[in-house]
Formats: structure tokens, sequence, C-alpha cells
């Protein structure tokens, strides 16, 4: 947990090269950063088994296998209150790493009137899903299409993701003088997708309030040996994800309606 903190207090420290620092900062603390933009990255939503971490496929939204909000529970990081600082490059594309995952706006800005960005990151949670419902579910509930492409075809899901939920900005000119900004002159520095909300404070800071996933851990179901096994991936080989046992449970059982936990041998590796 403190690790974690730590990454997201330092995502956005200047560097030169912000993306790969991104990215190199998220596989550090058993996530997956995301590459290309993923409007809804809840546990559970799915993806194909040829999906890479540069080419993540999108197969059907969480809904399709993972509905009941019971799959799924968070856990709020505190972050302490703190800036860090970008600096600025002209050939550089910021919304690589401000945008990942959730591209909510990209930067227009004039490298020679706009010298540092200041990024502070609020409301950072992990949204885990819950396996030990997820054993029962798959036995009662279910439905045995979801069950042919999670296991005969192999189709990934997310099994956790990573979102914060405000960003608070601010742009610093060559002087170190922090500039003005307002609606009249905002795009100049910014341009938002639509439905993205924001705000101006006190007349130099920008509240981008539209909550953001930057980074996920994959999960697959196996068959073998009488047992579903549930697999997680939260670091790459080369542009492949490697993933290592987590949880197990049987694969059969004597009826669905009347069967209790301890029947599902729901185990820990």
């Amino acid at each position: 947990m403190k690790n974690l903190i730590l990454m997201l207090m330092f995502i956005l420290v200047a560097c030169n090269n912000p993306e790969k620092y991104y990215s190199k900062m998220i596989q550090n603390q058993g996530f997956v950063p995301f590459v290309s933009p993923i409007s809804n990255t809840l546990p559970g939503s799915l993806f194909a088994e040829t999906s890479s971490e540069s080419n993540l496929i999108s197969v059907a939204p969480y809904s399709e296998c993972f509905e009941p909000k019971a799959l799924r529970y968070e856990r709020e990081l505190d972050l302490p209150s703190q800036t860090k600082k970008m600096k600025i490059k002209s050939n550089i594309d910021l919304s690589q790493m401000t945008g990942t995952g959730n591209p909510l706006f990209k930067f227009n800005y004039n490298s020679s009137v706009v010298r540092e960005l200041n990024i502070e990151l609020k409301g950072a949670r992990e949204i885990l899903l819950n396996a030990r419902y997820f054993a029962r579910f798959f036995h009662s509930e279910l439905d045995d299409f979801c069950k042919y492409d999670l296991i005969e075809q192999g189709l990934f899901y997310i099994s956790e993701s990573l979102k914060v939920e405000k960003m608070k900005m601010s742009f610093t000119n060559s002087a170190g003088g922090i500039i003005e900004i307002s609606a009249d002159n905002l795009n100049e520095f910014i341009e938002f997708e639509s439905e993205v909300e924001w705000e101006i404070l006190n007349k130099y800071e920008l509240l981008v309030s539209s909550p953001k996933f930057i980074g996920y851990k994959i999960g697959k179901l196996e068959r073998k040996d009488g047992l579903i096994i549930m697999s997680e991936a939260n670091v790459v080989d080369g542009n492949s994800f490697t993933f290592e046992k987590k949880y197990s449970f049987r694969s059969a059982i004597s009826n669905k309606y009347f069967f209790i936990f301890d029947d599902l041998d729901f185990k820990e590796y």
C-alpha cells in the first residue's frame, strides 16, 4: 500500500521520456499501464485472448458475464496533497501520459509560453474482483455461454483496476510564474473530450473531476485436474502477459442450488 501511494505521488515527476517513465512506475507497483483508450475498465470487462500490453482488444463490458455488484469491491488510497512538476518539451505529446486509459483531454501548448505542468492526483482507489464471491457465482449463476467464453475460448478479464477520481492542474511560464487561465484562453493549453467535468479555481488552477483509470491487472480461467484455476498477470514479458496462479476452486458440484462454500474447496496459491 505504501509503495502504491509513493508511485502515485511520483508518477508525474519530471523526466526525459514521460511515457516510458509512466509505464515503468505502474509496472513496478504490480499494475499494467493502459496503452489504448478504454472507456470501461471495471473488473470483469472482457478482452480477447490474443490481447497484449500494446493491443488490449475489448470484447464485451463487465455486465456481459460479471454483472453483480458483489463481484467487485474497492480499497481507497489516501494520497498526500503534493504537487509534482513535469518539464514540458515541444516534441512530447503529454496526452500519452495523462490521457492513457481514458483520453479525457489532450494538451495544446506553446512551449515558448508554458514551461511546466503541475499536476496533483486525488481520490486514488483500487477496484478488485471478489474471487470468493466469483467461485460461488460461477456455479450458481454464471451462464454456459460465459463459461465457454472464459474457459474454452480463453477470454481475458480485468481482475483489478486502478483509478484516480480527480486531477488538479496549473501551468507555469518560463519566468516561473503561474499562468492565469479562464474559459476564454483555456483552449490554448488544453482540449477536453465531451462530457468531461472541469472547473477553474482561483484563476490559476484547473480541476478535472472525471474519473480516470491508469492501470489494471488481467485475469484468465482454465480447467485442470477437476479445478477451475484463476490466474492473474500484473507484469509483461516483452509484449505478452505473464500469468501466475492465484486461486482455485472445484470445477463441478453435485447441485448448484444446494451447496455450501466449503464444497468448492476454494484455495489461494
